[in-house]
């Protein structure tokens, strides 16, 4: 029989992080409109950039990038050094 306490506990931790916001990661550019974000790639269709770094950005540069709440978009909100 599990401890009513510890479920009680997972059930807070499961229900807290559904309404936690996405954290900041750091992508790197595959090509100028290719990210990669840990194992996953993201194309130009799934991207959002800033109007400033459209033209700037190159293959091998590291970005800051926040998705959208659904999780289907990703914004790079700038390069990092």
């Amino acid at each position: 029989m599990k401890n009513p306490y510890s479920e009680m506990i997972d059930l807070m931790r499961v229900q807290g992080a559904s309404y936690n916001p996405p954290s900041i990661k750091i992508g790197t550019m595959l090509s100028s409109n290719v990210l990669k974000v840990g194992e996953l790639q993201v194309n130009k269709r799934n991207l959002l950039i800033n109007e400033y770094w459209v033209s700037k950005l190159s293959t091998g540069d590291s970005v800051a990038v926040l998705s959208t709440d659904d999780r289907q978009k990703f914004i790079i909100l700038c390069k990092v050094v």
